[in-house]
């Protein structure tokens, strides 16, 4: 069985003031003048950034901030920025399982070597538990803001332009700060795991070839159709946690949700059979199930889908009537 987790927004990213919808473009090299679109603000170049004098060089009015969370006046005063990364994923979308398989039959067709058989089967797969995560992290960008009184600090919402106090209209106060960012980390904020239970009951029919080269051997092949019943539970749970330079602090939420439902499948699986004397038998079997649909279960703002289609292999001890 195989599990994923589509690529919705987590509960951070939908909750006003956490992380917020992701921007686009970058954030250029840290060392060097740039146009930096943050998630939560950003810091541009204004007019006389990359001018003279050589004291206002490097130095910005064009730039903004959206959190009170962002601004730390302490240790001199720093105001930090993150931009989102990608998504990442870990964990075995792969799914095993222990079970027990029952086949019982009747004969159709019979030689001295070849035998067709009508089989019934009943399969239970329990046990197929699995985890897999998903984090969002990215960069956080820290300015040295010191130079900027905290009283007058603008309010968190202020946005500065190329022009600032030059321009149609002018933004009053425009305080400056520097371009470039005096340190940049990465930082995991959002961190989303889930747990899958799966259980899967098959019911099949179909016909028995078997093939006995000589008297104590018996080869199988056997194609199926059956109705699959596939029993999910997930739990799901999200921890956003601040780094420090970001103000700290964090939240969480936690989910549950379940489904059951009936699938149709097909399948083949081919086998050896050794007789044990008295119409005892032993034997091993290997092949592939496909179930047709996969199950797409709902849980918080993602939804998880399982693919009940897999590999079967196992061993078997029978008695012939």
């Amino acid at each position: 069985m195989k599990t994923s987790v589509d690529a919705r927004p987590s509960y951070a990213q939908t909750t006003p003031g956490l992380l917020g919808t992701p921007t686009l473009g970058g954030i250029g090299d840290a060392s060097a003048y740039a146009n930096r679109t943050y998630d939560n603000g950003y810091v541009n170049i204004d007019s006389g950034t990359l001018g003279t004098p050589a004291g206002a060089q490097g130095v910005t009015w064009n730039w903004g901030y959206n959190n009170a969370s962002q601004y730390q006046p302490a240790g001199g005063g720093t105001l930090s920025f993150f931009k989102q990364g990608a998504p990442a994923s870990s964990g075995s979308d792969n799914i095993l399982g222990t079970g027990l398989q029952l086949l019982a039959g009747m004969h159709l067709r019979q030689s001295d070597q070849w035998s067709v058989d009508l089989t019934f089967g009943f399969q239970g797969t329990w046990g197929a538990d699995g985890n897999l995560n998903q984090s969002i992290g990215g960069i956080v960008d820290r300015y040295n803001v010191s130079a900027i009184p905290p009283a007058s600090f603008p309010a968190p919402g202020f946005h500065g332009t190329y022009n600032g106090p030059f321009g149609n209209p002018p933004v009053l106060p425009s305080p400056q700060i520097p371009n470039q960012p005096m340190s940049r980390s990465s930082a995991t904020v959002d961190t989303i795991a889930y747990g899958v239970d799966q259980s899967l009951y098959e019911l099949s029919l179909g016909p028995q070839f078997s093939y006995s080269p000589n008297s104590w051997l018996k080869l199988n092949l056997r194609p199926t159709m059956s109705a699959n019943i596939l029993d999910v539970d997930v739990r799901r749970t999200e921890v956003f946690m601040l780094p420090a330079a970001l103000g700290g602090g964090g939240q969480s939420w936690s989910n549950q949700s379940g489904r059951r439902n009936v699938f149709l499948g097909f399948g083949v699986t081919g086998g050896a059979d050794l007789d044990l004397g008295k119409g005892f038998f032993a034997g091993v079997f290997g092949g592939y199930e496909w179930v047709m649909e996969r199950m797409n279960i709902p849980v918080g703002p993602n939804t998880v889908s399982v693919d009940a289609s897999g590999f079967v292999a196992g061993a078997v001890f029978g008695k012939r009537f």
